[in-house]
């Protein structure tokens, strides 16, 4: 074995390792490295080795961090370095001049034992990964709701791919080492597993929800700025969006009406504003027996100067801002109860999105507003007109914006 590992590392194109080779001591050899042509021979170098040990190398040995042709002058003492040779732990290369004859340089390069022992750590490192794959695979086990379906299964994909394939794919960081890269995935698993449950969140809840120990909240906070703008960029997401908080952006959710919470009180007449972080930490009800969802401010605008319209229905608005954030869905969810929802969205089809999204999260009656006068009481009925009209042209809700005796006919 140390022969071919010696003609595999230190001999070159039309040089040979000669053989037997000469002891120096009982433990160490000499070999030389020859090169010969028809008219001439010469020796190449002289290279001392001992023994194959497969023992822990000495600390003072790793710390000059030998690779596979670094050439190391060592600063150590003579029975240490004796000591490094006898165990096959370095080999010491002689390299001659082109006489043959005189010393050019002497150093020292790495081993067969020292070779051994990065290539034991490194079967040990490669089995590690593969099992810590293996792990992310079986945690990936997400069933997601409609809005992350396309999100969990571009990361599945991901997850399941081959540690050779995952370490050279150029979806993620092309400077990250395929360890960086399987750890990114696993926050992911736990970004998106939260994301699913649709609630707000704080980062540290990513962590602690997939390490349940002491100080699991703090596992990704070194990566938290990297990890979070590579989630963004790879699944082209906003992690706002998808629930996550904390984060140095305040997302405001803006309404009119009366709203109760345990540490504020809302009363109608201006338009007022909730943080994503107070609805988090709150809990909201509303004495209102009528819940408007708008999609636009400027419906929530128009509707708000009507102090007395929404006096006399018992009205609360509140305004979607283009979509339902999770910030809406928990604000809705602890809202609405028994009261008739109106659902006010753009007539396209991310209007459709949202009305169908916001159907989803009740369960009591509701009314979508349409073009022409028109309501519906039923997100399929609803569909099929939206699509018909879309055939035409789409519009918007401004367009629409009506007055409180409009508004007071799709109330009836």
């Amino acid at each position: 074995m140390i022969e071919q590992f010696l003609a595999s590392n230190f001999v070159k194109n039309r040089e040979h390792l000669e053989v037997p080779p000469k002891y120096i001591t009982d433990t160490i050899k000499q070999y030389t490295v020859a090169k010969q042509t028809a008219r001439t021979y010469r020796n190449v170098s002289f290279l001392k080795v001992g023994q194959l040990t497969k023992t822990m190398p000495p600390q003072g040995l790793l710390n000059y961090k030998f690779t596979k042709n670094a050439k190391r002058k060592l600063s150590e003492d003579f029975s240490t370095i004796q000591s490094w040779i006898t165990e096959g732990w370095i080999i010491e290369e002689i390299v001659f001049a082109q006489d043959g004859r005189t010393a050019k340089a002497i150093h020292y390069r790495i081993g067969p034992s020292l070779k051994y022992y990065f290539d034991a750590q490194n079967e040990q490192q490669t089995q590690k990964l593969e099992n810590y794959a293996l792990q992310l695979q079986k945690s990936a086990d997400i069933q997601p709701i409609e809005e992350l379906q396309q999100v969990v299964q571009q990361l599945n994909e991901l997850v399941a791919m081959p540690i050779e394939k995952l370490t050279h794919t150029t979806q993620l960081l092309s400077h990250w080492s395929i360890e960086k890269r399987l750890r990114f995935l696993h926050f992911s698993i736990g970004f998106f597993q939260l994301a699913n449950k649709g609630v707000l969140f704080d980062f540290k809840e990513i962590g602690a929800t997939l390490f349940d120990k002491i100080g699991g909240s703090k596992v990704f906070d070194r990566e938290q700025k990297e990890f979070i703008e590579e989630l963004e960029r790879v699944f082209s997401i906003q992690t706002s969006d998808c629930g996550l908080i904390s984060l140095g952006k305040i997302t405001p959710v803006f309404f009119a009406g009366e709203l109760t919470g345990t540490f504020s009180q809302y009363q109608q007449g201006v338009i007022h504003a909730l943080t994503d972080d107070a609805i988090l930490k709150d809990t909201y009800k509303t004495e209102a027996s009528i819940i408007w969802l708008v999609e636009n401010r400027a419906i929530l605008t128009r509707m708000a100067k009507e102090t007395s319209f929404l006096q006399c229905t018992n009205a609360f608005i509140l305004c979607l801002d283009g979509q339902i954030r999770s910030a809406h869905k928990m604000l809705i969810r602890q809202l609405v109860t028994t009261q008739t929802v109106i659902i006010w969205t753009d007539f396209d089809v991310a209007g459709l999105t949202i009305a169908k999204h916001a159907v989803q999260m009740i369960n009591t009656p509701y009314k979508i507003i349409a073009r022409d006068n028109r309501t519906f009481s039923d997100i399929e009925a609803y569909k099929k007109w939206l699509l018909g009209e879309l055939e035409i042209a789409e519009h918007e809700q401004e367009q629409q914006l009506g007055d409180v005796e409009q508004w007071m006919k799709w109330i009836q």
